[in-house]
């Protein structure tokens, strides 16, 4: 079997995957060109991403890997159709993204982003009492492996720690409850921090808008690290300037880039990132620990990790 994978990729572990798969044969690539190029021949692809001008070219394809945990770019009910199973690095990036909710959680409550503005400007000033995260409700939409992490970083902090899943998965012991998304308006009326934990799909495209804002808590904060399109933006801009809800804290956002002229850049009680809540150095190492094994089940024969779901889209 040919196993196309990126260059840069084969030259660091050429040894493990060797090891790995001694019974495939592996043709490292340069480029999207050079990628393109090979694409007929190879049963499984690593570290390039699908886009419409591969999937005619796909003639052998079996499999491909994506080191991304979001795949809603990549066309996976259609190679689906094509008999092409997709992967994901799922599981490589709860750590960093966790870790990232409650940073921007405690800029938040302890009003560490306005002391950073004030130490630019030179002001010794207090401003409002700082809040405490302990004994608060933490709501998690998206019981994943990410929104689980998030929930047991919260328990850590003395919070009680709430999640909705759409689909079925047994609670943590960290978490109070763990619920079906018909009690979604309840999750959202409790919570005094509630992070969406998304993949973006059809069903969850706009999942997030004037309505659910309406349920929330006058002093709740929202956080999204999932993809920035499950919420729907305006209604988000709305619910921060007339104090629907107190703050939030985004690592995406709909666009992305966000345009300079968003009033979301200068809101003092709005702490951005620029999607980066998943970069680390282990996380990359994650992820590619993932692939390496997904190779050598894809030449063993074996059941493949994180399969996406075509229908569900993740």
């Amino acid at each position: 079997m040919n196993i196309l994978v990126r260059g840069a990729f084969y030259r660091q572990f050429e040894r493990r995957l060797k090891k790995a798969a001694p019974n495939a044969r592996f043709i490292p690539f340069e480029d999207r060109a050079e990628m393109l190029e090979l694409l007929p021949k190879a049963d499984a692809l690593y570290g390039g991403s699908p886009r419409e001008d591969m999937l005619d070219r796909c003639a052998k394809l079996r499999w491909i890997h994506m080191r991304s945990a979001g795949v809603d770019r990549y066309f996976p009910q259609e190679l689906a159709k094509r008999g092409i199973a997709l992967t994901n690095g799922s599981g490589a990036y709860d750590i960093p993204i966790a870790e990232h909710v409650f940073a921007m959680a405690l800029a938040l409550t302890r009003r560490i982003h306005l002391y950073i503005r004030n130490q630019i400007e030179k002001r010794w000033e207090r401003g409002e009492t700082p809040a405490d995260l302990y004994g608060k409700n933490l709501g998690i939409y998206g019981m994943g492996s990410i929104g689980t992490r998030v929930a047991q970083i919260g328990a850590a902090f003395g919070m009680k720690a709430y999640g909705v899943a759409r689909r079925g998965r047994s609670k943590p012991d960290f978490a109070e409850a763990l619920w079906t998304p018909d009690r979604l308006d309840e999750l959202l009326g409790m919570s005094d921090l509630f992070v969406v934990c998304l993949p973006l799909t059809n069903a969850t495209r706009n999942c997030i808008g004037a309505r659910e804002f309406g349920l929330m808590k006058s002093t709740a904060l929202f956080f999204n690290i999932g993809r920035g399109a499950t919420v729907n933006a305006p209604a988000l801009t709305r619910a921060l300037t007339e104090g629907q809800i107190a703050g939030a804290g985004l690592d995406v956002t709909n666009p992305e880039p966000l345009p300079v002229e968003s009033p979301l850049w200068n809101m003092p009680n709005v702490v951005l990132t620029p999607h980066v809540s998943g970069s680390s150095a282990v996380s990359a190492a994650r992820g590619e620990e993932i692939a390496i094994e997904n190779i050598r089940r894809f030449a063993a024969g074996e059941p493949l990790l994180n399969v996406v779901d075509p229908q569900h889209g993740y």
